[in-house]
């Protein structure tokens, strides 16, 4: 199956299970069972790098207004912000990056990392 056919049609299980998901705990299992696996080595690490760390890397010397105790400088600090991550990047109306631009199909990734993935992975 072609890559961005899964990608579709995942992105249209996501859409169709939103409200469970976003309602019920015990809708997360479920939900999971059918997304791709997405982690930090195939997805986070890059995405975080390019999106990310532009504002919220320990070593910027400006860091555009970002709270200086806010860094992803590894995954366990993303992992630590995993809740106020998802909740800038929701998928349907995003604050975060502020100068927008994430792709819909990086926002559904993130979701399935940061809502799938074994923490810390």
């Amino acid at each position: 199956m072609p890559v961005q056919l899964m990608v579709l049609m995942s992105a249209l299980l996501w859409v169709s299970c939103k409200s469970e998901v976003d309602t019920a705990e015990t809708a997360a299992p479920h939900f999971c069972d059918d997304v791709p696996v997405v982690n930090y080595a195939n997805f986070g690490e890059s995405f975080i790098n390019h999106e990310c760390q532009g504002c919220h890397a320990s070593t910027l010397d400006e860091r555009f207004g970002a709270p200086e105790d806010v860094t992803f400088d590894n995954v366990d600090e993303v992992w630590g912000w995993q809740e106020r991550i998802l909740s800038r990047c929701e998928l349907d109306s995003p604050t975060m990056p502020p100068r927008g631009g994430l792709t819909e199909d990086d926002l559904i990734m993130l979701h399935w990392w940061l809502k799938c993935a074994t923490i810390g992975t």
